[in-house]
């Protein structure tokens, strides 16, 4: 019913669907620069956050600091709001707790080996 409508309505004056083809044709064409609109803010957005962290790390390193070729250092500020202290402890038990684990698999593969089981086919069966 609407098709013949439509149909009938653009035999009948033909300038009249073609405002309504290039409404049409707008409305896509906003909708798609919308969407492109939307997906730069957020990548603007996220360089923004990334800037932030960056400058914050920078202030807390030394003058040496080269914020492009560095590892992340985690910060933590004084109650007294004062100054920024890097939490060194908290890397050491990091570091020891890794040595240990590494320990505790080498004692494994030690065991399976003292049973007469190779360690890499019971990984690669498992794996």
């Amino acid at each position: 019913m609407a098709f013949n409508f439509v149909r009938k309505k653009y035999l009948e004056n033909s300038k009249i669907m073609e405002k309504i083809k290039g409404n049409l044709e707008d409305q896509l064409r906003l909708q798609r620069y919308r969407e492109v609109v939307e997906n730069f803010k957020k990548k603007v957005e996220s360089f923004g956050l990334y800037l932030m962290d960056e400058v914050a790390r920078s202030r807390a390193a030394p003058p040496d600091y080269n914020f492009l070729h560095s590892k992340y250092v985690k910060i933590e500020e004084n109650k007294e709001g004062g100054g920024i202290n890097i939490d060194e402890e908290e890397e050491e038990k990091k570091l020891r707790k890794k040595k240990e684990r590494k320990l505790k698999r080498r004692e494994k593969k030690v065991r399976r080996r003292e049973r007469g089981v190779d360690p890499e086919k019971e990984e690669s069966i498992h794996g």
